[in-house]
C-alpha cells in the first residue's frame, strides 16, 4: 500500500508503538520531546515519572512482565544522561527497551552552540550503554529507524535500543514508506517465556514468530519486522550496510552485586519510633482499634480527591483510589491490553472511530493522500488468532529447528569510519565493533552437538542450570526434567523457567553446602543461558563438574567463566529440542537425593532468616500464583527474596540483574501497569528507596495495585554488615530515614507497619487485596535480627 503520512513525529511514534503492542509509555516531558509526549498521552497512556532513570526502569519491567518490549521517553542532554544507569541495567539483563530521547534541531547537531540541553556526542554516550543507538536524520526515515531499534532490542540476546530524535523533526510531518498498514498474519500457538500457550503472554498482535517471548521479549532475527517486510540488508538508518549495533554489540555482560551495589537492611527504624501498638505520629487513630500495626492510612482523598474504604490499609483507613491527578481511571484490561487500531484515511473523508484506546482518547489519524482505508478492527494488524505474537511482526516457523533460513540477508559490522552519516556529516548510528554476527539464529557445530547428545544419553547423575536464556525454553526444559529425573539449579535470572514448586527444582541455591555436594557428585552439568555472575558462584569460587555442556546464544559467553567440555552455540529451545531424544533416565536414587536437597536448602534458609520468614510466607500466601514480585537490591531480596520466595513464571521475576541499588520501585510501577489485573509487590530497603523517593508521587498519581514493602534499618545494611565484620568503624552506611507514615500520608498513600512476626500475615494480605497502592514499613529494629547477618559473597583482600 502507499506510504502513510502523519502530522507529527509523535503520531508516527504512536503508530509504531501500536504495531509493537505497547500501550503504556514512561517518561518526563521536555521542550525537546513535547510532540512525542503529547501524542502518546493523547492516544496511549503516558506515565509521568519523576526521574529519567525510573522511566527506563519502569519500561524495562513493563516489558519483562509482559514478555515483550517497553518504551521510555526522555529529554536530551542531562535527561538522556540520567537514563544511562538504567540502560546499563537493561543491557546487563538483556531486556528489551525502546528508549526515545530528544535532540537539538537537526541542522545544529554537533555544532556545540550551547543550546539548552545540548551535550557533546550524545549518540556516543547512548551507544556505550545500549545494544543499538541511532539518530533520526529526516522525517521520512523515522518509522524505519524506530522499527529497526525495536527489532534490535527484541532480538536475542536482547538489550536496550536508544533513538535520538531532533526536535524540529519531531514537529515535522512524517512520511512512513515502510508501513504497510493493517496486514493479516498466520496463527501461532508457540509458548511464552514459561513454555505456556497462554495468549496473555503474546507480544504485539500481528506477528507469528513462534520462537519465544521471554522476559527479554526476544524474536527470531530472521523475522520480517513489524510490517511483515524482510529484515533490512543494511542496519544503518541511511540504508548502508553499516551495522546498527552500538557499544557492546548486543552482548549481555554479567555484572556482580558487589559491595557497591548492595543496600539496606537489618537494624533500627526511624529514631524515636514507638511500640507497634502505638498510634504513631499525630493524627493517627486510637491504637486499640488500629489493627495489627496501629498505623493509619490517609483519610484524605489523595491526588484525585476520592476515597475508597474498600481499599483501605490494615488500619481501616480510607486509601485513595483515583487514577491520577485529574481523577482519571487506570486501564482495567488484562495484559497485554488491546490498543486501538490505526485508521488510515483520505484527508477529505470522515475519520470517526468507535473503538476506545486505554486513555479513552480520540483515534490517531494517519493520512494516505490517495485512498481511504478506515478500519474499525481493534487490532492494528488485523491478525488471525495468535497465541504468541512476535513484536517484530515476523512470519518465522517453529519447524525450522536448528536449520538456518535460506537466503537470509547478511549484515556487516562496520569499522568506525563506516558509520552512516546524517545532517552535517554527523554519524546517525553509533559504531559497533567489527566481526558482529549476522542476525540469524545460530546452531551448534554438528560434532559438538553429537558429543553432547551422547553424554546426555549416558549420564546417571545429571544436573541442569537454568539462566536467563532458559526462560524462553520453559516447555523443553520441563520435558527434559521429566525425561531425565535431573535436578534443576537456577541463576536469579532463570527463576520460574520451570515453576519452583516442581519437586526437581532446587533453584537459586548453587553455593549452599548441600548443592555443592551434589555438584561434586554429578556426572553431567548442562547449563543453559547463564553467565555465572559472581554473586551466584561465590565470587567464582564455586566448583563445577568437568563434564559441562554449555548452551548459549551469545558465543562470547561459552567457556568465558567456566570451561565447557561441549559448547553449544544456539537458541535454547532449539538446542534442548535436539538434545531431548537422547535423554535417558537418571538413577532413581539420584532423583530422590535431588528432592531431598531441595527441601533441605529451603528449610535451612527459612530457619536462618529468623522473623523475616513470616514476611516471606505471608507474601507468597497473599499473592495469586502469577503475580510480579519486584525486588530492589536489599538484604531481604538478596537473602530470601531471590531464593525462598517461589516464582512460577519468569515474567513474575523482576529485579535489577546488574545489582544496582534503587531501581526496585520504578520496576514495580512498570510491572504493575503492565499487568493491572494482578497485584504487584515491591521489596525495597530504606536506603535503596531513598535513591528515587520521588517515585512515591508517581505511585500515588498512577495508583496501581502495588504493595511497597520497605525494610527499614536506617541505612545500607549490606555494607554495614561488611564493615562490622571486617573493619573497625563504619563509613557512609548509617543514614537519616524519614517517618514513613508521615511520608505516606503526605503522598496520599495507605500505610501499615510490621513490627512483629504476627503482624506479617494480616498486614500483607490486606495490602495485597486492596485496589490501590500501600506502603508497608517493616521496622527491622523491632522485628528482630536474622540468625546470621547477611554479607555478600565478595572477597576482601587479607581477610
Amino acid at each position: 500500500m502507499p506510504p502513510l503520512h502523519y502530522a507529527t513525529g509523535g503520531d508516527l511514534l504512536v503508530a509504531v508503538l501500536r504495531e509493537l503492542g505497547v500501550d503504556t509509555v514512561f517518561g518526563i516531558v521536555s521542550v525537546h520531546n513535547l510532540p512525542l509526549v503529547e501524542a502518546v498521552d493523547r492516544e496511549l497512556r503516558f506515565v509521568p515519572v519523576r526521574h529519567e532513570a525510573t522511566a527506563v526502569n519502569a519500561a524495562d519491567a513493563y516489558g519483562r512482565a509482559r514478555g515483550s518490549l517497553g518504551c521510555a521517553l526522555t529529554s536530551t542532554g542531562t535527561g538522556a544522561g540520567n537514563a544511562a544507569g538504567s540502560l546499563v541495567e537493561a543491557l546487563s539483563a538483556g531486556t528489551s527497551v525502546l528508549h526515545v530521547t530528544g535532540q537539538v534541531e537537526a541542522e545544529f547537531l554537533g555544532s556545540g552552540r550551547g543550546f539548552i540541553h545540548e551535550t557533546k556526542d550524545q549518540l556516543g554516550m547512548l551507544g556505550a550503554v545500549s545494544k543499538y543507538a541511532a539518530t533520526i536524520p529526516s522525517a521520512d526515515t523515522a518509522g524505519r529507524i524506530l522499527r529497526e531499534a525495536a527489532r534490535a532490542a527484541l532480538t536475542d540476546p536482547g538489550g536496550p535500543a536508544s533513538v535520538e530524535w531532533p526536535v524540529d523533526l519531531q514537529y515535522a510531518a512524517q512520511t512512513d514508506p515502510e508501513s504497510s498498514g493493517p496486514t493479516a498474519s498466520t496463527a501461532s500457538t508457540s509458548a511464552g517465556p514459561a513454555g505456556s500457550t497462554d495468549p496473555t503472554s503474546a507480544g504485539p498482535a500481528g506477528s507469528t514468530d513462534p520462537t519465544d517471548a521471554g522476559p527479554a521479549g526476544s524474536t527470531d532475527p530472521t523475522d520480517a519486522g513489524p510490517a511483515g517486510s524482510t529484515a533490512p540488508t543494511s542496519a544503518g538508518p541511511t540504508g548502508s550496510t553499516a551495522s546498527t549495533s552500538a557499544g557492546p554489540a548486543g552482548s549481555t555482560a554479567p555484572a556482580s552485586a558487589g559491595p557497591t551495589g548492595s543496600t539496606a537492611s537489618t537494624s533500627a527504624g526511624p529514631a524515636g519510633s514507638t511500640d507497634p501498638t502505638d498510634a504513631g505520629p499525630a493524627g493517627s487513630t486510637d491504637p486499640a482499634s488500629a489493627g495489627p500495626t496501629g498505623s493509619t492510612a490517609p483519610t484524605s482523598a489523595g491526588p484525585a480527591g476520592s476515597t475508597d474504604p474498600a481499599s483501605a490499609g490494615p488500619t481501616g483507613s480510607t486509601a485513595p483510589t483515583s487514577a491520577g491527578p485529574a481523577g482519571s481511571t487506570a486501564p482495567t484490561d488484562a495484559y497485554p491490553a488491546s490498543s486501538t487500531h490505526l485508521t488510515a484515511t483520505d484527508p477529505t473523508a470522515s475519520t470517526d472511530s468507535t473503538d476506545a484506546d486505554p486513555a479513552s482518547s480520540t483515534h490517531l489519524t494517519a493520512t494516505d493522500p490517495t485512498a481511504s482505508t478506515d478500519s474499525t478492527d481493534a487490532d492494528p494488524t488485523a491478525s488471525t488468532d495468535s497465541a504468541d505474537a512476535d513484536p517484530a511482526g515476523s512470519t518465522g516457523s517453529a519447524d525450522a529447528g536448528l536449520v538456518e533460513a535460506a537466503g537470509e540477508p547478511t549484515v556487516a559490522a562496520p569499522a568506525v569510519a563506516d558509520a552512516a552519516e546524517g545532517p552535517g556529516g554527523r554519524p546517525t548510528t553509533a559504531p559497533a565493533p567489527s566481526g558482529a554476527r549476522r542476525p540469524g539464529l545460530p546452531r551448534p557445530a554438528e560434532g559438538e552437538l553429537a558429543a553432547a547428545q551422547a553424554l546426555l544419553g549416558t549420564a546417571r547423575r545429571p544436573l541442569v542450570w537454568a539462566g536467563g536464556g532458559a526462560t524462553r525454553a520453559g516447555a523443553e526444559l520441563a520435558e527434559l526434567l521429566h525425561a531425565t529425573g535431573a535436578g534443576l539449579l537456577s541463576s536469579n535470572s532463570g527463576r520460574g523457567s520451570v515453576p519452583e514448586d516442581h519437586p526437581q527444582v532446587i533453584g537459586n541455591f548453587a553455593t549452599t553446602p548441600a548443592v555443592r555436594s551434589l555438584l561434586a557428585d554429578a556426572d553431567l552439568l548442562l547449563t543453559i543461558g547463564t553467565h555465572f555472575r559472581s554473586n551466584e558462584t561465590a565470587d567464582y569460587g564455586l566448583a563445577l563438574p568437568e563434564a559441562h555442556v554449555q548452551v548459549d546464544i551469545d558465543a562470547e559467553a561459552l567457556g568465558r567463566v567456566y570451561p565447557a567440555r561441549h559448547a553449544l552455540h544456539g537458541h535454547a529451545p532449539d538446542v534442548l529440542a535436539a538434545l531431548l531424544p537422547h535423554a535417558r533416565r537418571a538413577d532413581e536414587s539420584w532423583t530422590r537425593r535431588v528432592a531431598a536437597v531441595r527441601e533441605d536448602v529451603r528449610a535451612t534458609l527459612h530457619d536462618n532468616i529468623g522473623p523475616q520468614a513470616a514476611i516471606c510466607d505471608a507474601i507468597r500466601a497473599a499473592l495469586p500464583r502469577e503475580a510480579v514480585v519486584a525486588r530492589d537490591v536489599t538484604i531481604p531480596s538478596s537473602s530470601w527474596g531471590n531464593r525462598l520466595l517461589e516464582m512460577y513464571d519468569p515474567r513474575d521475576n523482576v529485579f535489577p540483574r546488574g545489582g544496582g541499588i534503587g531501581q526496585g520501585l520504578g520496576m514495580g510501577i512498570g510491572a504493575a501497569l503492565a499487568r493491572p489485573d494482578a497485584p504487584t509487590v515491591v521489596l525495597a530497603g530504606d536506603g535503596g528507596l531513598a535513591v528515587h523517593l520521588g517515585e512515591l508521587l508517581t505511585l500515588a498519581q498512577e495508583r496501581p495495585r502495588l504493595t511497597l514493602i520497605v525494610f527499614n534499618d536506617g541505612g545500607y545494611g549490606v555494607l554495614r554488615n561488611m564493615q562490622d565484620r571486617y573493619s573497625e568503624r563504619r563509613s557512609g552506611v548509617d543514614l537519616a530515614t524519614p517517618d514513613f507514615e508521615l511520608l505516606a500520608r503526605a503522598c496520599g498513600l495507605a500505610y501499615a507497619r510490621i513490627a512483629a512476626e504476627e503482624h506479617a500475615q494480616p498486614v500483607i494480605s490486606h495490602a495485597v487485596a486492596s485496589a490501590g497502592p500501600t506502603l508497608v514499613e517493616v521496622d527491622l529494629a523491632r522485628l528482630g535480627p536474622m540468625k546470621n547477618p547477611f554479607t555478600p559473597p565478595v572477597k576482601i583482600p587479607g581477610q
